[in-house]
Protein backbone atom coordinates (compact mmCIF):
# COMPACT_ATOMS: atom_id res chain seq x y z
CA UNK A 1 0.00 0.00 0.00
CA UNK A 2 1.25 3.42 -0.73
CA UNK A 3 0.33 6.55 1.37
CA UNK A 4 0.75 10.22 -0.06
CA UNK A 5 2.31 12.65 2.19
CA UNK A 6 0.28 14.97 1.81
CA UNK A 7 -3.41 13.90 2.03
CA UNK A 8 -3.22 10.47 3.71
CA UNK A 9 -4.68 8.70 0.35
CA UNK A 10 -3.83 5.34 -0.20
CA UNK A 11 -3.40 2.80 -3.74
CA UNK A 12 -2.41 -0.22 -4.36
CA UNK A 13 -0.06 1.10 -7.15
CA UNK A 14 2.90 2.97 -7.02
CA UNK A 15 1.66 4.62 -10.51
CA UNK A 16 -1.60 5.47 -8.96
CA UNK A 17 0.13 7.23 -6.12
CA UNK A 18 2.33 9.12 -8.69
CA UNK A 19 -0.46 10.50 -10.30
CA UNK A 20 -2.03 11.80 -7.49
CA UNK A 21 0.99 13.19 -5.72
CA UNK A 22 1.18 15.62 -9.53
CA UNK A 23 -1.96 16.99 -8.61
CA UNK A 24 -0.84 18.07 -5.24
CA UNK A 25 2.81 19.04 -6.55
CA UNK A 26 1.72 20.90 -9.56
CA UNK A 27 -1.13 22.63 -8.50
CA UNK A 28 -0.02 26.00 -8.93
CA UNK A 29 1.87 25.11 -12.50
CA UNK A 30 -0.84 24.92 -14.46
CA UNK A 31 -2.95 27.78 -15.16
CA UNK A 32 -4.63 30.13 -17.85
CA UNK A 33 -2.89 32.59 -19.46
CA UNK A 34 -5.53 34.61 -20.15
CA UNK A 35 -7.75 34.50 -16.95
CA UNK A 36 -5.13 33.45 -14.44
CA UNK A 37 -6.84 31.04 -13.01
CA UNK A 38 -4.92 28.08 -11.59
CA UNK A 39 -5.75 24.38 -11.88
CA UNK A 40 -4.32 21.13 -10.62
CA UNK A 41 -4.58 19.13 -14.11
CA UNK A 42 -3.69 19.61 -17.61
CA UNK A 43 -7.58 17.89 -18.12
CA UNK A 44 -9.21 20.74 -16.10
CA UNK A 45 -7.25 23.49 -17.79
CA UNK A 46 -8.98 21.41 -21.36
CA UNK A 47 -12.28 21.93 -19.51
CA UNK A 48 -11.98 25.48 -18.83
CA UNK A 49 -10.41 26.21 -22.50
CA UNK A 50 -13.41 24.42 -24.17
CA UNK A 51 -16.17 26.31 -21.61
CA UNK A 52 -14.56 29.44 -23.02
CA UNK A 53 -16.31 30.94 -26.01
CA UNK A 54 -13.54 33.01 -27.31
CA UNK A 55 -10.97 32.43 -29.77
CA UNK A 56 -7.82 33.07 -27.90
CA UNK A 57 -8.90 30.23 -25.17
CA UNK A 58 -9.72 27.83 -28.41
CA UNK A 59 -6.35 28.31 -29.84
CA UNK A 60 -4.66 27.60 -26.66
CA UNK A 61 -7.24 24.14 -26.56
CA UNK A 62 -6.07 23.30 -30.06
CA UNK A 63 -2.06 23.11 -28.79
CA UNK A 64 -2.95 21.15 -26.01
CA UNK A 65 -3.10 17.84 -27.73
CA UNK A 66 -3.27 14.17 -26.08
CA UNK A 67 0.20 13.66 -27.51
CA UNK A 68 1.19 16.29 -25.14
CA UNK A 69 -1.02 15.05 -22.20
CA UNK A 70 0.13 11.39 -22.95
CA UNK A 71 4.14 12.26 -22.63
CA UNK A 72 3.71 14.27 -19.41
CA UNK A 73 2.09 11.50 -18.20
CA UNK A 74 4.41 8.92 -19.44
CA UNK A 75 7.65 10.99 -18.46
CA UNK A 76 6.31 11.08 -14.52
CA UNK A 77 5.00 7.47 -14.59
CA UNK A 78 8.23 6.01 -15.75
CA UNK A 79 10.65 8.48 -13.67
CA UNK A 80 12.86 6.90 -11.07
CA UNK A 81 11.53 6.17 -7.86
CA UNK A 82 13.74 7.97 -4.99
Amino acid sequence: MYKCPFCDKKFNKIQSLKIHVRKHHFSHDIYCPFCNLEFKSINELRYHLITKNDREHEKLYSLITKKTIEKDLKDFLFSKDD
